[in-house]
């Protein structure tokens, strides 16, 4: 504080204000995690195999292991992650319900992806000698923009202090199961929503058979049958039930002739159900509609942008251990009228 001309003034010093950043604790395996993570990973019948045949460590010092590469960390967790998905039955089926495009994962440095959506066409019976006539029957182009999704989870302070390297893959499975979620979710409600057919009155044998014959004899703008083949039927578990205690359900789905690709130690209320050559899938996620019907074949493609990856960090306010996952996908709609919904 300074006086003149009997003005006192005051000077104050400003700091530029600095926002928290994400904090990256550490890039290999860290002293306090490598014994007791790595010692439950190599225990766990699940994730053992992957710590030793697929990560390339190297012996140092008084048996200890360590990582020759400084990103073996989240490396580690990501092949877990990966590994533990592609094990998943239930996201394996709804892959099925897809055409899988990794164009994206392999090529980098592109935003959007391109899909020709073509017409059908008929061949032409032609005279010996004759010239062909080609004609274009016209392409109409989708553009699709995949969108990243994060599960984020904690590996606690308590967790690491404590020893408990069970617990640490326990919630890693949390995690690979919210990614789970999310990528069937995609997959079943956004073949609701790109569905070029619906039927609508609710789910019943009869909505079924409509749906399928819309399928079945869907045609393009310039009356050529597609040709789809309808071979699933997604339902969602609020209306699993309906079809289970349905009687013409029963009759299509249970007895051998409806059924003639299924041997005899399958039939029942616990085995895959078919009915009208589409395999019966019963999933609580989707809820965009009561069913699909759908030729897997044709629908939809399911355009990844990056395989399943891991970060690790922490917040400046916590002690805790954050693990995110993230994937990045889109799904398309290539062909809208080889799926068909049931609604309400």
């Amino acid at each position: 504080m300074t006086k003149a001309n009997n003005v006192f003034e005051t000077k104050f010093k400003v700091s530029k204000y600095k926002a928290p950043e994400y904090t990256i604790l550490n890039t290999g395996l860290k002293e306090s995690i490598d014994g007791i993570f790595k010692e439950a990973i190599t225990k766990d019948p699940k994730y053992g195999k992957i710590l030793k045949e697929s990560m390339n460590f190297k012996e140092a010092g008084e048996g200890q292991t360590t990582t020759s590469d400084s990103g073996a960390y989240t490396t580690l967790l990501q092949q877990i992650i990966q590994t533990a998905m592609i094990s998943d039955k239930e996201l394996a089926t709804a892959e099925k319900l897809v055409f899988i495009n990794t164009d994206m994962v392999e090529s980098s440095g592109y935003g959007a992806y391109q899909i020709p959506r073509m017409q059908p066409t008929s061949a032409l019976e032609i005279a010996e000698g004759s010239v062909v006539s080609y004609f274009d029957e016209g392409v109409e182009p989708i553009v699709v923009v995949p969108k990243k999704y994060v599960a984020s989870t904690k590996i606690t302070w308590e967790i690491r202090k404590r020893g408990m390297g069970s617990l640490m893959n326990y919630i890693l499975g949390n995690a690979k199961d919210a990614l789970v979620r999310k990528r069937i979710s995609n997959i079943v409600n956004g073949l609701a929503a790109g569905a070029g057919i619906t039927v609508t009155g609710g789910l019943s044998y009869a909505n079924f058979l409509e749906a399928r014959k819309a399928v079945r004899s869907a045609e393009s703008s310039s009356s050529v049958r597609y040709n789809f083949l309808p071979n699933w039927f997604v339902v969602s578990s609020d209306y699993y039930n309906d079809i289970v205690l349905d009687d013409s359900f029963q009759k299509a789905m249970f007895p051998g002739n409806a059924n003639n690709n299924v041997s005899r130690n399958e039939f029942g209320i616990l085995a895959p159900m078919r009915v009208l050559d589409c395999t019966i899938w019963e999933t609580p996620l989707l809820t965009g509609a009561q069913a699909l019907v759908l030729d897997s074949t044709k629908a939809g493609m399911l355009c990844k942008e990056s395989e399943y990856e891991m970060f690790e960090g922490r917040l400046p306010t916590s002690p805790d251990t954050e693990i995110l996952a993230l994937i990045s996908e889109v799904l398309a709609m290539v062909f809208p009228k080889a799926c068909a919904k049931i609604t309400a």
